[in-house]
């Protein structure tokens, strides 16, 4: 990691080598700019890698999103899709936000 994190340093010693062992021997912190560069390299794998689930997937749009119909409306509503065939399945094209259940309000817990 001292290696990767070379080039976000700000210091320029005499002897850089020994520099570096140092920072692997004693396990140096990584500088700020480091962390920052890897957390939007994390971000960026995120997003292609939800690219092509979304790209593979035959269920959603090309945005990620499924189309469902809205119950008592003529409006359609749109939820992310999870790109899982088997958890997609589950969900009724009737659904709004999830799994269709039979329950209703008389069903729920009271407040205290």
């Amino acid at each position: 990691m001292q290696i990767e994190a070379w080039p976000f340093r700000d210091t320029t010693p005499r002897n850089p080598a020994g520099w570096l062992i140092q920072a692997i021997e004693n396990n140096y912190e990584p500088p700020e700019a480091f962390r920052q560069h890897q957390r939007r390299a994390g971000e960026r794998r995120k997003l292609l890698s939800l690219g092509e689930a979304i790209e593979r997937c035959s269920i959603c749009d090309k945005n990620g999103y499924r189309r469902l119909e809205a119950r008592k409306s003529s409006h359609a509503v749109m939820r992310q899709c999870t790109h899982d065939p088997s958890i997609e399945a589950k969900i009724s094209p009737q659904a709004q936000n999830g799994i269709v259940e039979q329950s209703s309000a008389k069903d729920r817990p009271k407040e205290a």
